[in-house]
Parts: structure tokens; C-alpha cells; sequence
């Protein structure tokens, strides 16, 4: 049974171990504690040079803060927007973006801090709760469910704030609540031992990538066939065939073996003497832009025409479920639908990821190419050798250096600025060996790579096993006479209340 069908069968308030009980979050802060939403930040309230950092949802991991943004605002602005200023050791809680309800402790950080709208603050008493214990409660399955369960929206789910603070747990005595935390501690530091041994294997996958890919397109892959296999067609001969088919490129072509040095981009590398550069112009029959339409945020169903989005042919795959679907007015053009066998490549995206290829390996869904993907037509037998060099780094490279924009979010590159990139051309035996090198060296990368996510997984449901006996009471010992939760909460619900304070507009909020 999977996890979460397991835990969907427990009941919502099932009996507890002897001392526990069940409280709100919202009755966990306690009256002199804090659970309020983050502060409404626009765009326009922020500023690169502030001194204030603006805390993000992409911030906020499973148990850890990741640290990843780096947004900011003046004094100034956060003293206006009257922003509530976080403290290390405070709770933050994803109200957005899977997983909902994940939460980290705030570390203490080197500038005064604040968080966006989306992300729940919460600051209680540390004698009456240990806010790591509930940080590994409200990361525990059990927890999401009562989360999801009252979240809100279909393609981006949220919970507000006001839903955040009803949310249920078993609570037991403060002492227990240590010892739990110091156990999960204690058993999540042996898995993350694992984990980043298969961090470190993922790494070295990504680097025996990108070297098989420099090998392949520099020739160093098939050096020992080129000693075995003199007097054959040389690229040059290649590129002359190619020139003689169908109409190719939109520009003429020289004879004579190019130089590396006709790239004024980057530093071409020296090539095997029997092959030869050329242009993507030189291997073309033509390019195939899109549709610019407005299209609904869902895949199409059954019986309707969808629309892909550069997301489709970002992650070396095709992913036809990155897609929308067009309304039933849209004119579709039958030559813009996508087949098995399409070369498809992202011409708008980041400056990373900007120039991805795929080839279309299966497609279920009838869709259409977008005016950010273009398909490429190609000369026959070239499309499997141009997706290596462009995932190589030789055509990243060049890909990045020529893509425009003033957006680092999003960078284009035009048809002739591809037309020009630089492509290696071997002899058509030896690219054929390279193909075949390639394809059994990544599928043995591939094999690999399944392994360390079902390793990775196991680790997920390892954790997740330790949460759940830590939530049902089943991870450490219990002590009858330490004073029982139902007490404890009696003696919070007693202490001063914190001062409230007024909030603005579509932030305005109360403490607890």
C-alpha cells in the first residue's frame, strides 16, 4: 500500500497515547505568540540595493531553508508596508506550491528579513512547544492531508491563513516533544548521509554527460575507429552531398574546408582532419515557427487540438503534457501539428535553457508548435547528430552567446542567429558510430539514474515512516508522570497576550 493511501486511512481525531492531545496550530502559538501571513510585497515595493531581504516560496524546503532568492526592499518601504520582520527560529509555512504546508525554521541570517504574502509566519512560547518537533509534525504526511484538504485552486493550490491556523495535531508533553525532535534529528542525519552520497551520483552522471557530449562532437569518442577505418567519406564529401539534395539553407556555399576560426562567437575546437565545419544553414531545408494564441491552462483532452509550451522541449524529452489546450475557434493549420520524428527546439526561455532540442519520440495529443518552438527540417540523417551538438557544450555555448534579451527570465534567439551557429560535421560512417556510442552510453546512464531515484525515493518513505511513528507516538519512550499536553496548553492559553498591531490593505491580519 502507498503511503499516502495509508495514511488517508487514519481517522481525523483518533485516540492518542496517554498524555497527548489535539490542538490547533493556532492554539499552539499560544496568546503572546504570532501566526500571521507574510507581507503583500508588489514588484514595485521592491528594490535590488535595500537592505531588507524579501524571504520567497522557492526559499522555503521540506525541513530545510534552501536560501535560493535574492530579493530585497529599503527600511523605508518595509517600515510603510509595516511588514513583519522575522526572527531565527520562526516557523515558515508554504501556503503555495507543492508540497503545500512544507515547512523550515527561519536561520539567522546577515540582513534584517521579511516573507512574501504566501508564506505563513508562525512564533510561539518555547516552554510549552519545541518548534522543531512541530516542524517535523507539520511536515509529516498526516499533516499535509489536513492541509490539502482544505486548500483552494485547481492548477496552483493554496490554503489561506485563516484555514493554516485550524489545522489539527496530536500534541504530546513538552519533554516527549524534545525527544522527538532530537530522535528525528538523530535518524534524518544517518539518511541524509545516503542522500548525499546519491547527490554526489547524480553529479557525476551530469559530468560523464557533458563529457561523452565534447568527446562525441570533437571526435575524441571515436578516435580508436577513426585508426581502424582510414580512406572512407570524409565530411567534407558529406557536406558536398548534402549541398547537391534538396534545396538547402538560405545562403550559398563555399567549397573548401572551413576553418574554426570563421566563429567569431567563441574558440572552435581543432577537428579530426577528416571532418569538416559548417553552419546549421548548411544542413536546413527550412525552419517552421507557430501559433500565437491565447490558450486555456490545461492539457487538451480527448478530441481536442492543445498548444505546447517551451516547458515541452526543455528537459531533453519531449513532454507533450506541457501543453494547452485551444479553444474550439482556433484555426489550426494541419502543417503546424506535431509528429513522431519532429525536430523541436525552444527558441524563448531562460539564458540556461534557452535553444533546447528534442526529437519527438512518441505523441499521443493532437498539438500544435507554438511561436517559441520551432521545428527544424533537416537534411536526412542529420536530426539525431544536430541534437547532439546542441546539447554538447559547444553548441551551448554558442547558443547563449548569441541569445538577446534584457530579461535574464527570458532570452530568444532568431532564426538567422541559428542559421549561423557553427556545427562538426564527421564523416557519415564515423557519425553513425558516435550515435551509436552515445545511445548506449546514456542508456546505461539512464539505468543508473532510475536506480538513484528509487534509492531517493526510499529515502522519501524511510523519512516519512519516521514522522508517522513520531506523530502516533510510537518513536520514543513515554513518561506518566511528565505534566500531559491538555495541561500544558491550559497553562499557554494563560500568558499575555502579544501587543496587536495594524496591518494594510490585502495584508491586514491579526496575531494569534
Amino acid at each position: 500500500m502507498a503511503l499516502a493511501d495509508e495514511f488517508a486511512s487514519i481517522d481525523e481525531e483518533r485516540p492518542l497515547p496517554t498524555g497527548w492531545c489535539w490542538a490547533s496550530l493556532y492554539e499552539l502559538a499560544g496568546p503572546e505568540g504570532l501566526m500571521v501571513d507574510g507581507d503583500w510585497v508588489e514588484s514595485k515595493d521592491q528594490d535590488p540595493s535595500g537592505a531588507v531581504r524579501l524571504i520567497q516560496l522557492a526559499d522555503i524546503g521540506d525541513g530545510d531553508f534552501l536560501d535560493r532568492s535574492s530579493r530585497f526592499l529599503t527600511k523605508q518601504t518595509a517600515a510603510r508596508l509595516r511588514c513583519t520582520y522575522l526572527l531565527p527560529g520562526d516557523l515558515l509555512i508554504a501556503r503555495m506550491a507543492a508540497p503545500l504546508g512544507r515547512t523550515c525554521l527561519f536561520p539567522r541570517l546577515s540582513q534584517p528579513s521579511v516573507t512574501v504574502v504566501d508564506v505563513c509566519i508562525w512564533r510561539g512560547n518555547d516552554e510549552f512547544v519545541d518548534r522543531k518537533w512541530l516542524m517535523h509534525t507539520l511536515n509529516s504526511l498526516q499533516s499535509r492531508r489536513r492541509i490539502l484538504r482544505d486548500a483552494s485552486g485547481t492548477t496552483r493550490q493554496r490554503v489561506s491563513g485563516g484555514k493554516l491556523k485550524s489545522v489539527r495535531m496530536p500534541v504530546p508533553p513538552f519533554a516527549e516533544q524534545k525527544r522527538i525532535a532530537a530522535r528525528v534529528d538523530e535518524l534524518f542525519a544517518e539518511i541524509a548521509e545516503g542522500e548525499a552520497a546519491l547527490a554526489a551520483a547524480r553529479d557525476g552522471l551530469d559530468t560523464f554527460r557533458r563529457a561523452l557530449l565534447k568527446d562525441a562532437v570533437t571526435g575524441e569518442l571515436t578516435k580508436d575507429w577513426r585508426a581502424a577505418h582510414s580512406g572512407l567519406e570524409t565530411g567534407r564529401d558529406l557536406l558536398a552531398r548534402i549541398a547537391q539534395g534538396p534545396a538547402v539553407g538560405s545562403r550559398s556555399k563555399g567549397n573548401g574546408r572551413r576553418s574554426a576560426g570563421q566563429s567569431p562567437e567563441i574558440a572552435l575546437p581543432e577537428l579530426p582532419s577528416s571532418w569538416d565545419w559548417a553552419k546549421i544553414d548548411d544542413i536546413l531545408v527550412r525552419i517552421e515557427a507557430g501559433l500565437n494564441v491565447s490558450a486555456e491552462g490545461r492539457p487538451p483532452a480527448d478530441g481536442e487540438t492543445g498548444i505546447v509550451k517551451i516547458s515541452a522541449v526543455t528537459w531533453g524529452e519531449f513532454d507533450e503534457s506541457a501543453s494547452k489546450v485551444l479553444p474550439r475557434t482556433a484555426s489550426v493549420d494541419p502543417n503546424h501539428l506535431i509528429q513522431v520524428g519532429d525536430f523541436l527546439f525552444s527558441r524563448a526561455n531562460t539564458l540556461e535553457l534557452v535553444g533546447a532540442p528534442v526529437i519527438v519520440k512518441s505523441i499521443s495529443k493532437r498539438l500544435v508548435l507554438s511561436d517559441k518552438v520551432l521545428r527544424f527540417r533537416l537534411s536526412p540523417g542529420m536530426d539525431r547528430w544536430l541534437e547532439i551538438v546542441l546539447k554538447s557544450a559547444l553548441g551551448r555555448k554558442q547558443i547563449e552567446n548569441r541569445a538577446t534579451g534584457a530579461q535574464l527570465s527570458m532570452r530568444n534567439i532568431s532564426q538567422d542567429s541559428i542559421r549561423a551557429i557553427s556545427v562538426p560535421i564527421p564523416p557519415m560512417e564515423e557519425m553513425a558510430e558516435i550515435l551509436r556510442r552515445v545511445s548506449e552510453a546514456t542508456s546505461a546512464a539512464s539505468d543508473t539514474l532510475t536506480v538513484l531515484d528509487a534509492e531517493a525515493a526510499d529515502a522519501a518513505r524511510l523519512k516519512q515512516s519516521i514522522l508517522k511513528a513520531a506523530f502516533e507516538g510510537r518513536l520514543v519512550p513515554q513518561d506518566s508522570t511528565e505534566e500531559p499536553a491538555a495541561a500544558l496548553l491550559e497553562r499557554l492559553a494563560t500568558t499575555a497576550p502579544a501587543p496587536a498591531r495594524a496591518k494594510r490593505g490585502r495584508g491586514a491580519r491579526s496575531h494569534a
